[in-house]
């Protein structure tokens, strides 16, 4: 498996998730494209490149991956019987021996005005490799979708994301918990766990709470939005805290390659209120109240959420268990096959 350090926590719950289904059956190497995380606590076996003084190296480890990386492809080519996943569509391919992907979304490509020029350029040289691989992997039926639009020409296996065994209910009072993490104790709290990329759509969230008005208050993860409370860099086990002490989680994107904090809100037992986009209807199944991204229509969605509270808990604690990770493990290892058999490989 070929992992890098691009994308956020989704891809990185994903890969390690992998890694260990699979055991001593894989081996997890992760390349080191910007010096900047040469002494992070990274996945798998360091692979370093090259990191000219006053540059970050990732443009130089990028363009040149094959001669930077060169003792690694040594490796590659030496083990050429064997299978080589890259565990993103960010990860740059080395185009040799049997090949595979798991693609989490293509956001560079259909929102380029939203991502770095290099990245776009970047995940089009990569998608023109990928998408003629004879088996691949996709996140969410939504993605497989959007695969297939882009041209991908082979089979491409859905295999979801799972979601950490750290978000469940914890049975304790909220007013406990709020207390503990310092939130106020008699306000209704709406969650927003997300980047800040335009479709995420925080001026929807900023928004919906303005007209929601002063019984309601804000709670991010992640950057601030108008007076919300903040929290940055918690560990799971806090954020886990976190969804277990709000009342309603709300994530109105306007694209999403899957959304994992809607399945991890589930998890944790907190209603969800999200945008009615295909991926989350595909996602929640009718265990969350849907509704279109306008400020309007979100805030009665919320209040109605309130309302109905314990039902949706029941309905997303019933659905979350469709992405456990025994049943991750059971679809990894169906995709392993038929790439397996595709290619000939024992």
């Amino acid at each position: 498996m070929v992992n890098d350090k691009i994308y956020g926590p989704s891809v990185g719950i994903y890969v390690r998730s992998m890694a260990e289904c699979m055991g001593r059956d894989a081996k997890l190497c992760t390349l080191i494209y910007d010096k900047k995380n040469k002494k992070k606590e990274l996945d798998g076996e360091k692979e370093y490149g090259i990191y000219p003084p006053g540059t970050s190296g990732w443009f130089l480890n990028t363009t040149f991956q094959d001669f930077a990386f060169r003792k690694f492809k040594r490796i590659l080519v030496r083990e050429s019987n064997n299978l080589i996943h890259y565990t993103s569509q960010q990860v740059k391919p080395f185009r040799i021996g049997h090949s595979t992907v798991t693609v989490h979304d293509l956001v560079p490509i259909l929102f380029p005005e939203q991502t770095n020029r290099s990245i776009v350029r970047l995940t089009k040289n990569n998608i023109k490799f990928y998408s003629k691989l004879p088996v691949t992997a996709a996140v969410s039926e939504f993605t497989k979708r959007t695969m297939e639009e882009q041209g991908f020409e082979g089979e491409i296996y859905v295999v979801p994301n799972t979601i950490s065994k750290t978000f469940q209910p914890l049975g304790t009072d909220k007013q406990v918990l709020r207390r503990k993490l310092g939130l106020p104790i008699e306000k209704k709290l709406i969650l927003s766990v997300s980047t800040d990329v335009p479709r995420k759509n925080l001026n929807i969230v900023k928004e919906t709470l303005n007209r929601l008005g002063d019984d309601y208050k804000l709670v991010r993860v992640g950057s601030p939005v108008g007076d919300s409370i903040n929290f940055h860099n918690i560990t799971e086990k806090k954020l886990n805290e976190v969804y277990n002490a709000c009342d309603i989680f709300f994530l109105p994107s306007s694209y999403e390659g899957f959304g994992l904090p809607v399945l991890e809100a589930m998890s944790s037992g907190v209603p969800v209120v999200a945008s009615d986009i295909q991926v989350f209807r595909e996602i929640t199944n009718g265990s969350a109240l849907l509704c279109d991204p306008d400020p309007v229509i979100c805030s009665e969605s919320i209040i109605r959420a309130i309302d109905v509270a314990d039902k949706l808990v029941h309905k997303g604690l019933d659905r979350a268990k469709a992405f456990d990770y025994e049943n991750f493990c059971r679809q990894l290892t169906k995709f392993y096959e038929a790439v397996f058999q595709t290619y000939g490989l024992n």
